[in-house]
């Protein structure tokens, strides 16, 4: 029987990979080992019972996930705070999103009656782990911060995230299987409307899906390249909440700490964002929406941060990879100018990135764009 969150079988064996992550001396997420046999038998079930019973547990473990920010309230340690999520919610929606991307890589495209139940979340997160809100929260504890208050902050970053890209994963899986076959066929692209191109669900999440580019304090603070085993040092409060975690550069990395953040941010976002982004644009397949997109993207190239300008630029690359002769005879030229202008940016590894967009897009449309370019402003 498929009830309410509380006090439900379904939610039990999650509750105990959110209370084994929780432990306020142990883990920040449980192990592979721990929650691989949960997610198994969750697969099993799924792919066992009909749509409609999918969707009401599916709508019950949200419930369990999000609480009060969805409809039911929750109460006790971990509850939503005005400053933002504590640890406990972070993990739980760490629990919810990897638990559900494990199902979908079982289910694929059987499992798609159930993507709308998830634009919701899908929003809500990316919208709450944005860099906005965090930036104005990270005014508060500063230099006066001890080791240890630092430490524990570091490790809260981690949570945010560590469920940040759980979620990434999850939108890059359901793009995957949004996207046909023979998307590359440009005659079929207005006689089909994948989900993330339906006109509500393509409002909501594209612009919080860009924007991450430019999440540069969760990208820079969160990371770490140590293992989970190293994380898991932390022993943080549970009262703790997401604000706690956003202070300055100099609190965390002191006068160095520019060149460390700027190496941090580059790689997360390369390993986590870009392949979430590249495959969720893939999949929109309309030109009007990657026209519209691109317009998106291309704001950011005007980013005060160079490694915001940098890691757009190399979106930029893998995007028309993917797309190819179609996307550069549909949306190239649109682009274009804002493209080369960044060749004279002020940061060299802007300009360097800057100019290998350029040739590939050389290489791909077979023309040289930069000499083409110069013809048309003469």
């Amino acid at each position: 029987q498929v009830t309410g969150p509380k006090r439900n079988f379904w939610t039990a064996a999650l509750s105990s990979l959110t209370s084994a992550s929780g432990n306020t001396s142990t883990a920040i997420v449980a192990s592979v080992d721990v929650m691989e046999p949960v997610f198994e038998a969750y697969a099993t079930f799924f792919m066992k019972f009909r749509e409609k019973k999918c969707n009401k547990l599916l709508s019950t473990l949200i419930q369990w996930a999000f609480g009060s920010s969805l409809g039911e309230e929750e109460n006790g340690n971990g509850a939503e705070t005005v400053e933002g999520y504590t640890k406990t919610q972070l993990t739980k929606h760490y629990v919810f999103f990897s638990l559900y991307a494990h199902i979908l890589r079982a289910m694929r495209d059987v499992l798609v009656f159930s993507f709308p139940q998830l634009v919701q979340p899908i929003v809500e997160i990316l919208a709450k782990y944005n860099a906005t809100p965090f930036t104005l929260l990270s005014e508060t504890g500063g230099e006066a911060a001890g080791a240890w208050i630092i430490h524990r902050r570091r490790m809260l970053a981690g949570r945010v995230l560590t469920s940040l890209k759980a979620v990434l994963e999850v939108v890059k899986l359901m793009s995957e299987v949004s996207t046909p076959e023979d998307a590359d066929d440009v005659a079929l692209l207005d006689d089909r409307v994948s989900f993330f191109a339906k006109e509500e669900v393509f409002m909501a999440m594209m612009p919080l899906m860009i924007a991450q580019l430019s999440n540069t304090v969760v990208f820079e603070q969160g990371e770490s390249d140590n293992t989970v085993e190293d994380l898991n040092e932390a022993a943080d409060d549970d009262d703790t909440t997401v604000a706690d975690v956003m202070t300055g550069d100099a609190d965390r990395f002191g006068a160095g700490g520019a060149m460390l953040t700027d190496l941090t941010f580059s790689s997360t976002v390369q390993r986590s964002l870009i392949p979430s982004i590249r495959h969720y644009f893939i999949s929109l397949q309309s030109p009007k929406l990657w026209s519209s997109t691109q317009r998106e993207i291309l704001r950011l190239l005007r980013h005060p941060k160079y490694t915001v300008r940098k890691s757009t630029l190399l979106l930029l690359n893998g995007i028309y990879k993917d797309g190819g002769d179609l996307l550069c005879a549909t949306i190239m030229a649109e682009g274009l100018p804002a493209i080369v202008e960044m060749t004279e940016d002020t940061n060299r590894a802007v300009v360097e990135q800057a100019r290998q967009l350029c040739n590939d897009l050389s290489a791909i449309s077979g023309q040289d764009v930069l000499f083409a370019l110069s013809l048309i402003h003469i």
